[in-house]
């Protein structure tokens, strides 16, 4: 009967040669090391999360009533008729504060230790969910450091509003009325609590009601673009009827009214109001490059219908060839934009959409709309042939 041995005859390396066995000994140990690294990978993103979680659920709740409280408590009608009481109730919270800063700091540390790269590097989180860069780095804008600030100048006023009322044995600044002191508490408190709602709201928001909520902070100059350009075509109440108009410019403010409404329409149609029908997934598959892409969206794209509007101003005032220039510029950048957006969006966010016939009218509509952007471009070129170079509108015309 044969017998198992553990001769080197029967192992795998003993056919080797020296220099390919010290390969395979060499592939085990980086395996190894690959895995170590995983595992410390997933050791890690599980601290972010607990962090995240205790962040979001009770030490930023936390924080927020208490300055609330320390706020209500430095009222100088209620200090003066009731000192002692009300002095002790500010030390009170003064020590619950100090305990959630204590919580805080190793929280927040935990929470943000990832390393913030360059925003083109940030290609490869797809699947990290609340621990993206995207939203970690915006939640932590939100808390460092300019929480630190509010909180920092709220304590001063509330000591200084103290001390105004004597009710301390430091030597009395001398403010000449308590309105002012008061007044910046309140404003300190609630930008401390603003800051912190927002930081909230980074955590457990779903990426695509963040990115709608930030469109929405520059929908306001995105809608304007059309009511200006009407303003500067109609004629001037004071301009005699026997001048004749600037009629090239006539022709391209017509020409630009149609892609400054289309721009409107692309953020009003994909508003959280529009969109929302129905609960969207709270994660996508989106990294945070391509989330970045869409959260500067508007952004840019107001930016961009600023500079066109000023642009067709200056035209109409001076008729110079700059302003040809500078319209240029402004059309192929917000084209650039628009298109960048769009495709993540219809690579990412279209198809997440629960109802399949929703999902089939939003893409059918975005390619209609692409197609009358192109056109809007395109009429709004031809005007600008007054203004252009030809060998200019030649070459943004082939992009």
């Amino acid at each position: 009967m044969d017998y198992p041995t553990t001769k080197m005859a029967d192992s795998p390396d003993s056919k080797q040669s020296p220099k390919q066995q010290d390969r395979d000994r060499g592939g085990r140990y980086l395996h190894k090391s690959m895995n170590d690294d995983n595992n410390k990978e997933v050791q890690q993103i599980s601290l972010i999360k607990d962090s995240i979680s205790r962040l979001h659920s009770s030490i930023l709740p936390q924080l927020r009533d208490q300055i609330r409280m320390l706020s209500e408590a430095l009222d100088p009608e209620d200090l003066v008729g009731d000192p002692h009481s009300k002095l002790e109730f500010i030390m009170e919270v003064q020590s619950d504060l100090d305990r959630t800063l204590d919580q805080l700091v190793p929280a927040t540390h935990i929470a943000f230790s990832r390393p913030r790269n360059p925003r083109s590097e940030q290609t490869n989180d797809c699947n990290l969910g609340e621990c993206k860069s995207y939203r970690l780095d915006c939640a932590e804008n939100c808390l460092s450091p300019y929480l630190r600030w509010q909180f920092a100048a709220l304590c001063r006023s509330a000591g200084r509003l103290i001390n105004r009322l004597n009710l301390s044995t430091h030597t009395n600044d001398g403010e000449p009325d308590l309105s002012p002191l008061r007044e910046c508490v309140l404003q300190k408190a609630s930008r401390s609590s603003h800051r912190i709602d927002s930081a909230i709201c980074w955590f457990i928001q779903p990426e695509l009601t963040l990115i709608q909520t930030q469109w929405g902070k520059f929908q306001c100059s995105i809608n304007c673009g059309p009511e200006e350009l009407l303003k500067m075509t109609k004629p001037n109440e004071h301009q005699s009827d026997s001048k004749p108009r600037y009629e090239p410019f006539i022709k391209l403010g017509e020409s630009a009214l149609p892609l400054l409404k289309l721009s409107n329409l692309f953020f009003n149609k994909l508003s959280v109001q529009a969109m929302n029908v129905k609960r969207l997934p709270h994660f996508t598959t989106m990294s945070s490059y391509q989330l970045y892409i869409l959260h500067d969206l508007a952004l840019k794209i107001g930016s961009e219908v600023w500079k066109l509007t000023r642009a067709l101003e200056g035209a109409k005032v001076h008729e110079e060839l700059i302003y040809g220039k500078q319209l240029k510029e402004a059309i192929q950048t917000l084209k650039t934009d628009f298109q960048a957006g769009l495709n993540v969006i219809i690579l990412f966010c279209v198809p997440i959409i629960p109802d399949t016939h929703t999902q089939n009218y939003y893409r059918d509509w975005l390619a209609t709309w692409n197609t009358l952007l192109s056109l809007a471009i395109s009429n709004l070129l031809n005007a600008c042939g007054f203004f252009f170079e030809p060998e200019s509108l030649d070459a943004i015309g082939r992009r």
